[in-house]
């Protein structure tokens, strides 16, 4: 699910930024067993429910790169929700069924601190990436001995399943239109881009993006990209690899 993913970029982030070690650390190893550590619902939303909170809501604004667009606090819980629009074309009307997404993350009181319980996304997510790749993801944030401040990860997916890709229609039915589009040619495939900027951050620069490659007769997906204000990760569907970045 690309709830999985979220919450692998979340930690892949925070652990490469070499900082509050000893919390984060913990929060790595509980991917060791993370169908006991996070469940997850797929109803009317995607929820992730952490079963030992570990994050605070200052660790999460840093890794959004950004305040939440709203914040309600009672009592013991705080919600922070960020709001993401598509960057369209001049030409292009805005549907917010399809351009806007909402990121909620719940938070529960201890002592001092505000500690991330939940995180609720739009459903349609889970269209970006299969479940197969994401269980290898949280195994690899599991065993891996590279993250290191200021390195770039490399994972092997040669064991995985990475069958039941999204085809280039299908991306389109889930996220709508694309903030920009290529054609094939001589030398490349078919790409797409989904931008999305966090709304009340006037931040220049690509903020957050998915990017797609389709093969042009077949429409398997061959390559992704996915980008945010802290990280960047490509994943090669061919080759089967994945490469992290930090910025």
């Amino acid at each position: 699910m690309i709830t999985r993913a979220v919450i692998t970029a979340l930690v892949l982030s925070v652990l490469l930024s070499g900082c509050l070690l000893t919390r984060l650390y913990a929060f790595k190893q509980q991917f060791c067993d993370y169908h006991s550590n996070f469940s997850f619902s797929t109803q009317d939303e995607f929820r992730i429910t952490l079963s030992h909170p570990l994050l605070r809501d200052k660790d999460v604004i840093w890794l959004a790169g950004a305040e939440p667009s709203q914040v309600q606090a009672e009592d013991q819980q705080k919600r922070m929700q960020w709001v993401v629009d598509k960057v369209l074309s001049a030409e292009s009307v805005a549907d917010p069924a399809f351009d806007q997404l909402i990121i909620a993350m719940d938070f529960v009181a201890d002592d001092d601190d505000f500690l991330l319980q939940e995180l609720v996304m739009d459903q349609r997510f889970v269209y970006v990436v299969s479940p197969a790749l994401m269980d290898r993801h949280a195994d690899n944030v599991c065993h891996s001995s590279w993250l290191v401040l200021g390195r770039s990860g490399e994972i092997d997916l040669s064991d995985a399943d990475l069958s039941n890709q999204p085809n280039r229609q299908e991306v389109m039915d889930y996220l709508g239109q694309p903030t920009a589009a290529t054609d094939s040619g001589p030398d490349q495939s078919p790409s797409m881009l989904f931008e999305y900027r966090l709304r009340g951050n006037n931040s220049k620069g690509r903020q957050y993006s998915f990017e797609f490659w389709h093969d042009a007769k077949s429409g398997e997906l061959l390559r992704s990209t996915t980008t945010s204000i802290r990280f960047s990760s490509t994943t090669d569907f061919v080759k089967k690899k994945t490469w992290i970045q930090v910025k």
